[in-house]
C-alpha cells in the first residue's frame, strides 16, 4: 500500500513584531506626561469647587436664615469635591506608575475611569487603554514588574 499524500500545513500568519522596549518606554514617558497636564487641570477644577465649598460653609455659619436648599447644594459640592480630590490622587498615582512602567492594573481602572469625562479625560483614557494593551507595552509592564519583586 502507497503512503498517504502529506497533509499540506495551515497558512499560519506571521508573528506580529514587538515594538521595541525604547519605543515602549517614550510611549509611556509622553503618556504620563498628558496625565500630568490632565491632573494639573483637575487640580484647577478642585480649587473652584473648594472656593464653592467654602462659601456655602460661610453663608451657612453666617446667616442667620440657612435654608434646606443652601445645605442640599453645600452637600452635593462637598460630595464633588471629594470624587475629584480622589480622582487627582489616581492622577498622580498613575502618572508615576506609567513613568515607571508598574502597577498596570492601576493604570488600566484610571484609564477605563477617564473615559466618562468629556472631551479630554475621554481622549487621554482611551489613549492610555489603547497603548496599554499594546503588547509590547503589557511585556514592559511584565518586565518591570518581574524586575521590582
Amino acid at each position: 500500500m502507497p503512503a498517504p499524500p502529506p497533509v499540506p500545513q495551515a497558512a499560519v500568519a506571521p508573528p506580529i513584531p514587538l515594538p521595541s522596549q525604547d519605543i515602549a518606554r517614550r510611549q509611556l514617558h509622553t503618556l504620563s506626561v498628558l496625565v500630568y497636564v490632565f491632573a494639573a487641570l483637575c487640580a484647577l477644577a478642585v480649587c473652584f469647587t473648594a472656593m464653592i465649598v467654602g462659601v456655602g460653609l460661610w453663608m451657612e455659619t453666617t446667616a442667620g436664615n440657612a435654608q434646606q436648599g443652601g445645605r442640599l447644594a453645600l452637600a452635593f459640592y462637598s460630595a464633588v469635591l471629594v470624587v475629584q480630590v480622589v480622582m487627582l490622587a489616581l492622577l498622580v498615582l498613575t502618572g508615576r506608575a506609567l513613568r515607571a512602567a508598574r502597577r498596570y492594573r492601576l493604570c488600566m481602572v484610571t484609564a477605563a475611569l477617564l473615559c466618562p469625562g468629556l472631551p479630554l479625560g475621554t481622549a487621554l483614557g482611551v489613549a492610555l487603554l489603547v497603548v496599554l494593551q499594546r503588547p509590547g507595552v503589557r511585556a514592559l509592564f511584565d518586565a518591570d514588574g518581574a524586575a521590582a519583586r
